[in-house]
């Protein structure tokens, strides 16, 4: 079975009124040209017949063997040669015995067995000419006392009403296509006034997507608004529900420090051998590094429905300039080749995040050079597709380390500072965007990542 998908509501109007108009004024024009066509030969078998009786009437049975036609008739077309009118009588052997003044060549042999006393009309082709003909049986009572069966027909070429019927038939469908294609347009002007209001809601959900709007906002038609008031429900509930997560995080992570503190201000403060003192002290760094790491997790708020549109250029100056002090010292040089309209899809504080974790890691591991690029690219399928690329010329990621630092949560080493934690919040906040991370080789020499967002903007289309 065939299955033929429209995934378009105007589209599925549209395609559903144009075959329902076409088979519905089709089916219309057939009957028309039908009944045009019956009523037609309907009147030729009533013209027919009163010539018929026309006939009958002239007839002259003074001769006893057969009966007698006059030379010259009152119906003016059986005498014109040119009128494509015939007239003809046959005796009970089927013989001609008299033609027409209209007759000037031989005609096919036409049926004639009718019952006596009924007229018989009918269409008759002989090659590729077609007659409507009609044929009477009578019976006459002659001079002699003896019933003879003759057959009175008239014939006529039906050319000319052929003409006629193929004129009304082009002007039938000529008009009937013509209004098809009217109500169409008026069904599509229809469909365009009626979708408005979801256009309209459309255009607000994109104004919400990119950041313009908190929510929607405008008055739509009952059935609409409902719909509309349950999308501002949902926005406002997620985020409230994004910031009593970062809230409750923030608290908790808070709230383990003040206990740390003192175990840290005990351990210092009262003698213990020195191999527990030294391993406690590990872990309670161990400890304080993950309550960094939840409270800087707790700053982000990853991917949400609803996210503003953040132009990335600013962003990554921003977090240049800034390095640019901190790591005077090296005297590094900043390579950015920035797309000025590149866009990310998300909040600033998760942006600035992640591209000062690489920059920064760039930064501390390069010898001199460091390369950011920045470019966005669209796909009318797949949204658009936002990469930034972070290179430098230190020693790089090894090749048997680069799955393990791309796994959400592992790092390479949590003692060392700024690398394996930073990595790790940079992969969280990336995987909560559904975005990916690549470690590559530079063409400096050190190390290059590659961070991509593909931005579905389907509403915006």
């Amino acid at each position: 079975m065939l299955h033929w998908k429209v995934n378009s509501l105007r589209g599925r109007l549209t395609t559903t009124t144009c075959i329902t108009l076409s088979i519905f004024l089709g089916l219309t024009g057939f009957i028309l040209e039908t009944a045009f066509t019956e009523a037609m030969e309907s009147n030729i078998a009533k013209v027919q017949e009163s010539k018929i009786y026309a006939l009958v009437g002239v007839a002259d049975d003074s001769n006893i063997r057969q009966l007698q036609m006059p030379m010259t008739l009152t119906e003016e077309d059986l005498n014109d040669v040119t009128s494509g009118v015939y007239g003809l009588l046959y005796n009970s052997d089927k013989e001609v015995i008299w033609r027409s003044p209209s007759v000037i060549e031989d005609l096919p042999k036409f049926t004639i067995d009718a019952p006596t006393g009924a007229m018989n009309f009918y269409s008759f082709q002989d090659n590729t000419i077609i007659y409507y003909v009609t044929s009477f049986a009578v019976e006459w009572y002659g001079e002699d006392k003896k019933i003879r069966r003759y057959v009175f027909l008239i014939a006529e070429n039906a050319s000319r009403y052929q003409e006629i019927a193929s004129n009304f038939r082009q002007s039938l469908w000529l008009w009937f296509s013509i209004l098809i294609l009217a109500l169409i347009a008026f069904q599509l002007f229809i469909l365009t006034w009626g979708f408005k209001p979801l256009q309209k809601v459309i255009k607000a959900i994109a104004k919400v997507e990119q950041g313009l709007e908190k929510n929607i906002q405008g008055n739509y038609p009952k059935e609409i608004r409902k719909l509309t008031d349950a999308i501002n429900l949902l926005i406002k509930n997620e985020q409230q529900q994004g910031q009593r997560y970062r809230d409750s995080l923030a608290d908790l992570a808070h709230s383990l420090k003040t206990p740390l503190a003192v175990i840290r201000s005990t351990l210092e403060n009262h003698k213990i051998a020195d191999n527990l003192h030294t391993n406690l002290d590990e872990q309670l760094n161990r400890m304080n590094q993950i309550i960094a790491s939840q409270l800087q997790r707790a700053k982000t708020a990853g991917k949400t429905t609803f996210s503003t549109a953040i132009l990335v250029s600013p962003t990554i100056e921003k977090i240049v300039l800034a390095l640019k002090k901190v790591y005077r010292h090296k005297n590094m040089e900043f390579t950015l080749n920035l797309q000025e309209d590149a866009k990310f899809w998300g909040e600033e504080a998760d942006l600035l995040e992640f591209c000062g974790n690489i920059i920064e890691n760039a930064s501390k591991y390069g010898q001199k050079k460091v390369e950011v690029c920045v470019e966005q690219t669209m796909d009318s399928e797949k949204g658009s597709l936002l990469s930034i690329i972070c290179e430098d010329d230190g020693p790089g990621v090894e090749k048997q380390h680069k799955n393990e630092i791309l796994q959400r949560g592992k790092r390479l080493d949590e003692q060392t500072e700024g690398q394996g934690l930073g990595l790790s919040i940079v992969v969280d906040i990336v995987s909560s965007y559904n975005g990916q991370i690549k470690i590559e080789r530079s063409y400096l020499g050190g190390a290059k990542f590659v961070l991509t967002f593909i931005t579905n903007n389907t509403i915006n289309a």
